[in-house]
Order: structure tokens, then sequence, then C-alpha cells
């Protein structure tokens, strides 16, 4: 038997009363609860991409420059750069 149910059955209008609040507080606060933890865990999400984001953009700027760096290895290995020819 529930505390509301035997403040029921013995006629106790204000336990009933205050039962019933500390019932409905207590969901408010659980639903409370549930939207700031799935609003963590969006906020955890969009981090997580934009750190993923980054290292792609750090990654893909890593490869550009290690590309450049062969083309003018070669070049630089001949003497330099060659003067241009006018026709």
């Amino acid at each position: 038997m529930t505390a509301l149910q035997l403040a029921r059955e013995m006629g106790h209008a204000a336990c009933v009363r205050a039962l019933k609040e500390h019932a409905a507080t207590a969901e408010a606060a659980a639903a409370e609860a549930e939207v700031r933890a799935a609003q963590e865990a969006e906020a955890a999400a969009a981090e997580a991409q934009q750190v993923d984001r980054c290292a792609t953009m750090t990654r893909r700027a890593w490869q550009r420059r290690t590309y450049k760096s062969t083309r003018i290895r070669p070049i630089l290995a001949l003497g330099g750069i060659p003067p241009m020819t006018t026709p």
C-alpha cells in the first residue's frame, strides 16, 4: 500500500494534496532532467562534429602543403627555377 492510498483511506485531504504535489514536482524534475540531458548530448555531438571538421581541414591543409613541397623539391635539386624565356 502506498502512502497516497493510505492517506485516501484515512481521509487526510491535506496529505493527499501534498503527496500529489510532490509527485507532480518529481515528474516535472524528471522531465526537465531528460530535456537537459538531451541538450547536453546535442551540444556534445555538435562539438565533436566541429572537432572532426577542424581535424579534416588541418589534414587537408597538411596534404596540400606536402604535395607542394614534393613538386618544388625536384626543381630545387636542378639548381632552382629556370629563367623565363621570351618568344
